[in-house]
């Protein structure tokens, strides 16, 4: 795995970035840190339909609102958004497969996938490439730069 990361830095210094690693017990607080340390405006992560994710996706939310972070969830990892379809049914399951098929007329199909990645424009400073490991106190949070 270190190797993966250590690679993943490599191509990202490519395009003139860096991969940082954060670690903590509450992800909203390890955020919260590391907007102090940071000029961030935008977060994305993946979009997550489990309970205890859903609920760890809005603490995180409710930090970014508190920053005016702006964020962005897609759907991954499924071809659509179960919450979307959910809500199509009046938040009924469908008992059939005419049903499903059904709520799923109408909808996009999936984005294409992804050709390329231009990050010239999201290169840090280079003042924000020297943290390595800060440390924080709330819960223990630091930040690595794989080298």
């Amino acid at each position: 795995m270190l190797e993966s990361l250590s690679d993943l830095n490599n191509t990202l210094k490519n395009y003139g970035l860096r991969l940082i690693v954060a670690k903590g017990t509450e992800p909203h607080n390890v955020f919260a840190n590391l907007f102090n340390i940071f000029d961030v405006d935008l977060v994305t992560w993946e979009s997550d339909t489990e309970p205890y994710a859903k609920v760890r996706d809005q603490k995180v939310r409710d930090e970014c609102q508190k920053k005016k972070i702006k964020v962005e969830s897609p759907v991954s990892h499924t071809l659509l958004d179960p919450e979307e379809l959910f809500a199509r049914n009046q938040y009924q399951i469908p008992k059939t497969y005419q049903s499903l098929v059904g709520l799923i007329n109408g909808i996009p199909k999936p984005v294409d996938t992804f050709d390329g990645f231009d990050a010239k424009n999201l290169a840090l400073p280079d003042e924000m490439l020297d943290i390595s490991k800060t440390e924080f106190s709330k819960d223990k949070a630091f930040v690595e730069i794989y080298e």
